[in-house]
């Protein structure tokens, strides 16, 4: 593309970048929280960091639909703290 039109992908880019870490850090604490785990639970969630949070998708990301990343790592939260 032109250079005046690469802010746009870069952004996305970048975007894309810390959308696949959070997804990394939220199966980590999906796993925790299923295995029983609630301190490491808690450990992750600490790590994890406020801006990937908000980086978590929030529309269902697997075949049945059932929920979102988001949706998941708020109800998580909510149990453990």
């Amino acid at each position: 593309p032109p250079p005046k039109t690469l802010f746009p992908y870069t952004t996305l880019f970048r975007s894309n970048e810390k959308s696949v870490e959070a997804m990394g850090w939220f199966w980590q604490i999906d796993e925790a929280y299923v295995l029983g785990k609630y301190s490491l639970c808690r450990s992750l969630i600490d790590q994890m960091g406020e801006e990937l949070v908000s980086a978590l998708p929030t529309e269902a990301v697997t075949d049945n639909g059932r929920f979102s990343p988001a949706d998941r790592y708020q109800e998580i939260y909510d149990a453990v703290y």
